[in-house]
């Protein structure tokens, strides 16, 4: 299982997001949680799944994240997929 950690300020408040993904057979399980200003999940995540590698969803989602200002590399796992 892998995390990557996203903060939104919108309106001048911080909204915590972390994307954990675990791998199956044929796709990749994606979960979508709401968390508080220490990163603890809170509520029911939002459901999906991708059809990337974990590695490659992980990466693309820090990339584009990284661009807009968004990614937390402190509460995100395996570092060696951040951005440079």
């Amino acid at each position: 299982m892998a995390v990557t950690a996203i903060v939104i300020i919108k309106d001048g408040l911080a909204r915590r997001s972390q994307f954990m993904t675990l791998p199956n057979d044929t796709h990749l399980d994606v979960d979508i949680y709401m968390c508080d200003e220490k990163f603890i999940p809170a509520g029911r995540p939002l459901q999906g799944v991708d059809e990337r590698s974990e590695e490659d969803y992980h990466r693309e989602l820090r990339k584009e994240a990284k661009a807009a200002g968004q990614f937390d590399a402190d509460h995100s796992t395996n570092p060696e997929w951040n951005p440079e």
